[in-house]
């Protein structure tokens, strides 16, 4: 009620100068107005460029693990034929050398039947860090 009372007595205020409110919030957004329209144009655009471009550059990981059809075997979550990424990711957690002893099984198939990945080095590792940080 009190903030009621306080508008009131403001809006008695500007009636009596011969105002009203309205006209003086007006006056008062009026030059900022084309700051505004600039900055949301702006915004628009670099958030529509954003949307659009995220999908459309998928690194050269994601690439190779959608072609080489990585699904089939493994998840990010729940474990199918091979392990999910994230008990991957749990059971080399701390562990030093486990970039390159995954990277040692996609380039050789590992002692059980996974796929060799044909990949360069710099892309085999890219994809390890990815199943590294799974959660």
């Amino acid at each position: 009620m009190p903030l009621r009372c306080l508008s009131g007595l403001v809006s008695i205020g500007f009636q009596a100068n011969g105002t009203d409110w309205m006209s003086f919030v007006r006056q008062l957004a009026d030059p900022l107005k084309g700051t505004f329209m600039k900055l949301s144009v702006a915004l628009l655009v670099a958030s529509t460029t954003a949307l659009l471009s995220s999908g459309a550059y998928a690194g050269a990981a994601e690439d190779i693990i959608a072609k080489e059809k990585c699904s089939k075997c493994h998840t990010a979550t729940t474990t199918k034929k091979g392990p999910s990424w994230a008990s991957l990711a749990e059971k080399y957690k701390g562990d030093a050398g486990a970039e390159a002893k995954l990277v040692e099984v996609l380039k050789t198939g590992g002692k059980d039947d996974h796929n060799v990945i044909k990949a360069s080095d710099a892309d085999l590792k890219a994809i390890v860090q990815i199943v590294l940080s799974s959660k």
